[in-house]
């Protein structure tokens, strides 16, 4: 079962109906999802690297 079909049947279990969009529409959906996961990594990674970068500046101080 594909990623796409998962997400219909998760959607129609919840009432939602995703088959009642037209595909540009799914898509769309799609696309926000995978750029929202994209942002939360970008900003996990900075977090990351700003704690690294206090921790060696705690160490060299």
């Amino acid at each position: 079962m594909s990623l796409i079909d998962k997400l219909r049947d998760a959607w129609d279990r919840y009432g939602g109906g995703i088959d009642r969009l037209s595909r540009s529409g799914q898509v769309e959906i799609l696309w926000r999802v995978w750029a929202f996961a994209a942002v939360c990594g970008v900003l996990a990674c900075i977090g990351t690297l700003i704690m690294m970068i206090a921790r060696l500046v705690g160490l060299l101080a």
